[in-house]
C-alpha cells in the first residue's frame, strides 16, 4: 500500500473514530437529558404523568411523609395516605388494582385506558388485554424452572409473580414439558399427607398425576428436591397462584 493510501486510512479511521466518540458523547447526553425527575422522588417526570398518575412537580403526592419513589419500591400506593397497599388500591376504581396497573403500563387514573368501551378491570378479567382496542386475548402462563427451584408466573408477557419450589427428589422427577392446569382442587388426599390445600393438577391421571400444590411437611422451597414428582410450594404463597390460574392456564416445566 502507498503512503497516499496509508494516510488516506488512518485519516478514514480518524474520522470514524472523532464520529463515533461524537455519537456516544450525543447519545448519552440524549439518554441523561431524556430522564427528568423535577420533584427528586425517584421517578421520572414520563412515568409519574403516564404510569404511576402522580404529581411530577411534587415529590410526595400524598402527603403521607413517603416519597412517591420509595412507595412505588416497596410497593405501597402513592397515592392513597396512609400504608396502603398497591395491590389494595383501585385509584380509577375500574375494577383492577393499581399493582395490576402498573404491571400491564395501563393508567392509574383512567378505567379505560385503550378507548375501546370496556374498563380494564373487565378486560382483564375476560381474559384480553386492556392495552389495545384489539380484541387481543390474554395468555396465563406458569413456568417451573428445576434447576433453579423457582416458579414463576405470568399473564401474557407480564410478570406477575415469584416463588421458591420444590421439586421431585432423585428416582422420582418432576416431568418435563409443556402442560396445562387440568383441575383445582382446594384440598386432596395425598399418600401420608393428608388435607393439602391448593392442587393445581397438570398431568397424568389419578392416583398417579402430578400437581402443583402446597406443602405443610417441610420448608426447604428453593433449597432441594423434597417431592415424589410434584411441585411443592409454599402455603404462603401457593394461595395467591391458585386462586389467579384456571384450568386451561398453561404449565411449562423446563430444567
Amino acid at each position: 500500500m502507498s503512503a497516499c493510501g496509508r494516510a488516506t486510512v488512518n485519516n478514514s479511521l480518524v474520522f470514524f473514530f472523532a464520529v463515533g466518540v461524537f455519537v456516544v458523547c450525543a447519545s448519552s447526553s440524549f439518554a441523561a437529558e431524556s430522564v427528568v425527575d423535577t420533584d427528586g422522588d425517584g421517578l421520572s417526570d414520563v412515568d409519574e404523568v403516564q404510569l404511576y398518575g402522580t404529581d411530577e412537580s411534587v415529590a410526595d403526592t400524598d402527603s403521607d411523609g413517603f416519597l412517591d419513589g420509595v412507595e412505588i419500591k416497596n410497593g405501597y400506593s402513592p397515592l392513597a395516605r396512609g400504608s396502603v397497599r398497591l395491590s389494595d388500591n383501585d385509584e380509577d376504581e375500574d375494577g383492577m388494582n393499581d399493582f395490576l396497573e402498573i404491571a400491564f403500563r395501563t393508567k392509574i387514573r383512567v378505567t379505560d385506558t385503550d378507548g375501546d368501551g370496556f374498563g380494564d378491570g373487565q378486560e382483564v378479567r375476560a381474559g384480553y388485554d386492556p392495552r389495545t382496542a384489539e380484541s387481543r386475548k390474554i395468555e396465563k402462563r406458569i413456568a417451573v424452572d428445576i434447576s433453579d427451584l423457582r416458579l414463576t408466573y405470568y399473564w401474557d408477557d407480564v410478570k406477575m409473580g415469584t416463588m421458591p419450589v420444590s421439586t421431585g427428589r432423585k428416582g422420582y422427577p418432576t416431568p418435563v414439558g409443556s402442560y396445562e392446569v387440568q383441575q383445582k382442587l382446594p384440598v386432596h388426599q395425598y399418600r401420608g399427607y393428608p388435607n393439602t390445600k391448593w392442587n393445581l393438577k397438570f398431568h397424568g391421571k389419578s392416583p398417579g398425576a402430578y400437581y402443583i400444590h402446597g406443602a405443610y411437611w417441610h420448608n426447604e422451597f428453593g433449597k432441594k428436591p423434597m417431592s415424589g414428582g410434584c411441585v411443592n410450594v409454599a402455603y404462603k404463597d401457593i394461595e395467591s397462584l391458585y386462586a389467579w390460574a384456571d384450568v386451561g392456564t398453561k404449565v411449562v416445566i423446563s430444567k
